[in-house]
């Protein structure tokens, strides 16, 4: 937010934000077509770049219910909470994440994105 000594503000204009740094609330786009693996609870490792040698731990808390545009595929959010006693962690900072989904084989892991192709492009035709 600019500063806005000596500027009116009308009815509803915001003029101030607060805000928690004890608890940050982690946002994370997943694409659609994994979020079948993603369930609350899991747990999180996340990276911020701000801080690239520590890691935070979490985990799923949310889920959205709606899937949105994000480039050319959908995404849909999914919600953490971190706690952040130290202040350590800013709003806004970014970073990348894992989510834990468990244990796969490497075959399902080689083959799952042809298998999910398959099935959503041509299931008419599958028994």
């Amino acid at each position: 937010m600019k500063n806005k000594i000596g500027d009116y503000i009308e009815k509803g204009d915001a003029f101030c934000e607060i805000v928690n740094l004890g608890v940050v609330v982690i946002d994370m786009p997943i694409p659609e077509k994994e979020i079948a693996d993603v369930q609350l609870g899991y747990p999180i490792t996340l990276k911020v770049r701000g801080f690239p040698s520590d890691s935070f731990e979490s985990r799923v808390t949310t889920i959205a219910p709606v899937a949105v545009e994000s480039g050319p595929e959908r995404k849909v959010l999914i919600k953490s909470e971190l706690s952040n006693q130290d202040g350590k962690l800013k709003r806004g900072m970014t970073g990348v994440g894992k989510i834990r989904c468990g244990k796969r084989t490497i075959a399902y892991l080689l083959t799952r994105r042809l298998v999910r192709w398959l099935r959503t492009e041509f299931w008419e035709y599958l028994p």
